[in-house]
């Protein structure tokens, strides 16, 4: 049995926690059933990701905490009389303004996903909208349901309306993240993703994003529901929750790995940070709300952990069937044509000229900007921002082109997983610098926090026995239209180097 009053400011408070603090009702003893269970379907999580199933991994922690305040609410007898309020209006409904912020955000990620990994910054309106207008209106989504509900008195008491707040914030959120995983769900190929990054991806998404939208709503809305709390108070600190997050994945994207892990870090403080607003907000609420009564849990503890782990399985074995029942149909790499061996001049390109420590140079095309650059290597973007070329120069260190193409390198370094290859063969040239070409068309996928894109490439290792000079280029775009577009120019600058 469990009591309001153990909230009183005269008994000692827990410590923050996830269980504790979303699922308020809850008796200390019964604490470890659902923080056990969660913590389990977190561990499948990870050996799906020790697998690079990215799709079975978010589903498998994504579905974990909605289950567990679902199972919650049946063994303490919550609005029992009320069945359908909870589930049509809480968890439906914010299921589906969930996948509407998913559609939303996948508006603004294309080119963004492209460069990931190279260190750029976005440009300032990319983060504008990822950052800021992307979660601001996430916010307002998550808001919606438990202000419909809560605007009722059976579901007005401040430990229902975070109850309501925690099942918004975790079905918001697994509508958002299927939606702008989409493409970890539609691309199965034979090679999976990288652990590493699949891991933190599941756990960010799937586990800390729904801690974050569930506090960020629950101070919001506590200050609406109580006499004690400032409205407009809550409103900000929830709003400053969501946008500090979508800023910290917008501006850490651009560091490949690095960045991924570092969002999961940047997720933890800020849920932590909304544990400790939602106990701070509560126990202010509670003591100025009228008592709440004893409740009762009715579940066994192991019949309380079979129900989330059977809810977790068929999730995780649904999305299975999905994405390998499906026909599996890799995408075929672009077709480039032979490199062009005609040397256009700068003056005809008309968009400057970068050189290379060995003297090698490129002209650069109308409308590509430089991304990167050092003495050895340059990125350039199309205006379009859907078209991304590498290329780099300088002595090699292998006797002939086939040795010194660095194709899955290249891939690998750049954070590319699941290609799919075409090799065009050794093709001789009658260039200044190099006199072989070895071209290889792709696809591969690009996994981050905004997505799961697949991209379309050419790599081509350019090669000089006489000098032992070898050149690299990687040329992607993300559609096979964005690819035949920008593909003239492309070939205009690799024949620049030659």
């Amino acid at each position: 049995m469990d009591s309001p009053n153990r909230w009183t400011t005269h008994e000692p408070r827990r410590a923050v926690a996830v269980v504790g603090t979303l699922m308020p009702h809850m008796a200390a003893e019964r604490h470890h059933v659902y923080r056990n269970v969660i913590a389990l379907a977190l561990l499948a999580a990870l050996i799906a990701a020790a697998f690079g199933s990215l799709s079975i991994a978010l589903v498998l922690a994504a579905v974990a905490l909605p289950a567990a305040v679902l199972t919650y609410i049946h063994d303490h007898r919550l609005w029992h009389d009320e069945p359908l309020t909870v589930i049509a209006v809480t968890l439906a409904l914010s299921l589906v303004l969930g996948v509407g912020v998913g559609f939303l955000q996948t508006r603004f990620t294309r080119g963004i996903v492209l460069a990931a990994g190279h260190h750029r910054l976005p440009p300032m309106l990319r983060i504008l909208e990822l950052g800021v207008l992307v979660p601001a209106v996430a916010f307002v989504a998550v808001l919606v349901a438990p202000l419909l509900v809560t605007a009722r008195a059976a579901f007005r008491h401040p430990m229902d309306v975070v109850v309501t707040c925690a099942l918004s914030g975790a079905a918001l959120s697994l509508g958002l993240s299927v939606v702008v995983q989409h493409g970890a769900f539609t691309h199965l190929q034979a090679t999976a993703g990288d652990p590493v990054g699949v891991a933190f991806i599941a756990l960010t998404l799937g586990f800390l994003q729904p801690v974050i939208l569930a506090t960020a709503a629950a101070v919001a809305v506590l200050g609406f529901r109580s006499t004690g709390l400032n409205p407009a108070v809550g409103v900000i600190e929830g709003l400053v929750l969501v946008v500090l997050y979508g800023l910290a994945t917008t501006l850490l994207q651009p560091y490949g790995t690095r960045g991924i892990v570092l969002t999961a870090f940047a997720a933890f403080v800020l849920a932590g940070a909304g544990l400790l607003a939602v106990r701070t907000a509560l126990h202010t609420a509670v003591d100025t709300a009228p008592d709440l009564g004893p409740v009762e849990h009715r579940l066994h503890g192991a019949v309380v952990a079979g129900i989330i782990v059977v809810v977790v399985l068929l999730a995780a074995g649904f999305t299975a069937a999905v994405v390998f029942s499906g026909p599996l149909t890799e995408p075929k790499p672009p077709r480039t044509g032979p490199v062009d061996g005609v040397v256009p001049t700068p003056h005809a390109l008309g968009g400057g000229t970068v050189t290379f420590v060995d003297g090698v140079t490129l002209a650069v095309a109308p409308g590509w900007t430089i991304v990167r650059s050092s003495s050895t290597w340059v990125v350039l973007a199309n205006r379009d921002n859907n078209a991304l070329m590498e290329a780099d120069s300088g002595k090699s260190a292998m006797p002939d082109i086939t040795e010194e193409a660095g194709f899955r390198a290249g891939l690998a370094t750049n954070g590319l997983t699941n290609a799919v290859e075409e090799p065009q063969g050794v093709q001789t040239l009658q260039g200044k610098n190099f006199t072989q070409s070895l071209q290889v068309n792709y696809t591969a996928n690009r996994q981050t926090n905004q997505g799961t894109m697949q991209l379309y490439g050419t790599w081509t290792t350019l090669f000089n026995a006489s000098t032992h000079i070898a050149g690299f280029i990687d040329f992607r775009a993300v559609s096979p239209d964005a690819f035949q577009a920008a593909l003239p120019d492309a070939k205009s600058m690799l024949a620049s180097m030659l």
